[in-house]
């Protein structure tokens, strides 16, 4: 967290070693790219048995000056059967021309179909749910392996964002927010042989949520399109990452409420597959839970189609999305010596009140910071009970930052709402 030293004169400011250089807006293409493609993170083990090599395409900015880039992992949907890592290129190269180290990845596709016929129709629903969750262990898989690597792309590993679509949309979903063993969904364990045309597949045990032992696979934010959680109460609290949705309301593919996956399919298509809590439901838990606005966002469309209605509408609120994520302001207290202050009310309608600790004594000074961490407002701190006016401020969440004489530096977190 950044640290003010409070020095004779001049005031300095202080920004540790592994700050975010926000003098970049991360929302608009400014600089070439470098990739690139067939990097292996893991070797796994197929549905059928075999195995898989796992790779990543990952795109970089050239001449953007930045040691600490953040980092977006993309997932590409296709309903666990079908799809390839290249789809998600042009949005790649989108990004890493704005500034963001941009990995594309692959994850293992394919399940058991009943006899005579193929995917999309399931054995069962465990062979669903069960592609699913090695999609969730190859998302943090790849996560792992970028962040172990992080020096090597100039990344900042505490920024790292899922971006998913459709079927990429349920697995980053469940990547960000699936930490609990006790909601672990019960196909994941093992289960009974699947038997087709004479042969014998064993479904073992897929292992834990948690038990690959190696650190670093959490994420600061994920965006969503088309995507879906088998159990919204995997999102913990307010507190989870930080979470961009889009869906269009009558989506007959991974629907918005509470549907079967492909539940406007015929034929009986759904009837093998799990029901999904779309991002209409998945909106009423963060709200009932009480993300901050600056933290949550929900794009909902009236359509019926399993698609976006305006890809440039909904990339540009990405972009600014991700980047308040990387760019937010402290929300934490700072305290020396114990300092400490009040702002009030909270949200405020761009007219606050300070209340100072009794030990602050007149002459020290206030600052307002944006999400950017640009400096919008300062003054001098003359009485506990002062008043402070932001007319024109945007509506927003803010940093106010108290420098006292003698008390030390305290923040708080405002949110300006008219």
């Amino acid at each position: 967290m950044t640290r003010l030293l409070l020095l004779s004169a001049p005031l300095l400011l202080l920004a540790p070693a592994n700050a975010q250089d926000c003098t970049l807006p991360y929302t608009q293409p400014l600089f070439g790219i470098a990739v690139q493609q067939g990097i292996v993170f893991d070797t796994v083990a197929r549905f059928d048995g075999g195995t898989d090599t796992l790779k990543l395409d990952l795109y970089k900015p050239i001449g953007d000056g930045q040691v600490l880039r953040p980092l977006v992992v993309m997932v590409h949907g296709g309903g666990f059967i079908d799809g390839d890592r290249s789809d998600m290129a042009d949005a790649c190269s989108l990004l890493a021309s704005c500034g963001w180290a941009a990995a594309t990845i692959s994850y293992r596709l394919g399940f058991h179909a009943p006899a005579q016929l193929q995917p999309p129709f399931a054995y069962d629903e465990a062979e669903v749910v069960r592609a699913a969750y090695r999609g969730l262990l190859d998302t943090r898989s790849a996560v792992r392996f970028l962040q172990a690597r992080s020096a090597l792309d100039s990344t900042l590993t505490e920024k790292v964002v899922l971006l998913g679509v459709s079927a990429g949309g349920i697995n980053v979903l469940h990547a960000a927010y699936g930490r609990n063993e006790a909601l672990r969904p019960a196909a994941s364990y093992a289960q009974p042989p699947v038997v087709l045309n004479g042969n014998t597949y064993a479904r073992p045990d897929l292992g834990g949520l948690n038990s690959t032992g190696a650190p670093g696979d959490d994420v600061l934010a994920v965006v969503s399109y088309l995507g879906a959680l088998i159990d919204t109460a995997m999102i913990a609290d307010a507190t989870a990452p930080a979470l961009f949705m889009y869906h269009q309301t009558g989506d007959p593919v991974v629907g918005c409420g509470h549907e079967h996956g492909l539940w406007g399919a015929p034929f009986g298509i759904p009837d093998n597959y799990p029901y999904l809590f779309g991002s209409c439901m998945i909106d009423v838990r963060a709200q009932h839970l009480g993300f901050t606005p600056e933290r949550y966002r929900f794009m909902s469309y009236v359509g019926n189609e399993h698609d976006v209605h305006d890809l440039p509408l909904v990339l540009n609120e990405t972009l600014a999305f991700m980047r308040q994520q990387i760019c937010a302001a402290p929300t934490g207290i700072e305290e020396v010596d114990g300092a400490t202050f009040q702002v009030r009310p909270v949200p405020s309608d761009g007219t606050f009140w300070i209340d100072l600790p009794e030990r602050t004594a007149p002459g020290g000074m206030l600052q307002v910071l944006d999400a950017g961490g640009r400096l919008v407002h300062t003054e001098r701190l003359r009485n506990s009970g002062q008043r402070i006016q932001l007319p024109s401020i945007p509506n927003g969440t803010y940093l106010v930052r108290c420098i006292g004489t003698e008390g030390g530096i305290g923040q708080r977190r405002l949110v300006v709402v008219r």
